[in-house]
């Protein structure tokens, strides 16, 4: 009863309204990925330490944890253009010009969002400051969710940031433009 019911009329196939719920739950699901992978790599790593495969080092725990989960992360989005969790919602990123991001704003993207969160925590681990990784997490959650209300298009913090737009995934994608034969 709390998901909205399908717009009447309307096919699977065709686009659905971006909606700010949609936007939460795409990013629930980039922190949760983000979550998963970290705690099946410190999984691993722990698993390596105790059999004697792998011997501790002071950067081992940020780079199981954090680093590495988010540089997955970023190779996913760098090859799909969107995160897992647009993904999941049926999200894509578009430029201005309506055509598939760049590198550099996937990057852009990513630094400000859920890539941005790990590498603070990594930093945070490393230094010793892990216990803090609770109230970090959620002050950085408040400030994108906020972000998403405070617009009319419903672009989060990371998506003003990177210039990229949201548009749902069943939207066709412009045609490529053919120069004239001469």
């Amino acid at each position: 009863r709390l998901l909205p019911a399908r717009p009447s009329g309307l096919l699977p196939t065709q686009p659905r309204p971006v909606t700010r719920f949609r936007r939460l739950t795409g990013m629930c699901c980039d922190l949760l990925v983000l979550w998963w992978v970290g705690s099946g790599a410190a999984k691993l790593v722990d698993i390596g330490l105790r059999t004697g495969v792998l011997q501790h080092r002071w950067w081992l725990d940020a780079a199981a944890l954090w680093f590495g989960p988010a540089l997955f992360l970023l190779l996913v989005a760098e090859i799909g253009a969107s995160s897992p969790g647009q993904h999941a919602v049926r999200l894509r990123p578009v430029s201005a010009s309506g055509r598939r991001p760049g590198p550099v704003a996937v990057l852009r993207r990513w630094l400000v969002g859920v890539g941005g969160l790990a590498l603070v925590q990594g930093v945070l681990n490393l230094v010793g400051l892990s216990s803090v990784w609770l109230a970090v997490t959620a002050v950085w959650c408040l400030v994108h969710a906020v972000g998403v209300f405070r617009n009319r298009d419903h672009r989060g913090i990371s998506g003003r940031f990177a210039g990229l737009h949201v548009v749902d995934a069943r939207e066709p994608r412009p045609q490529p433009i053919m120069a004239a034969a001469t």
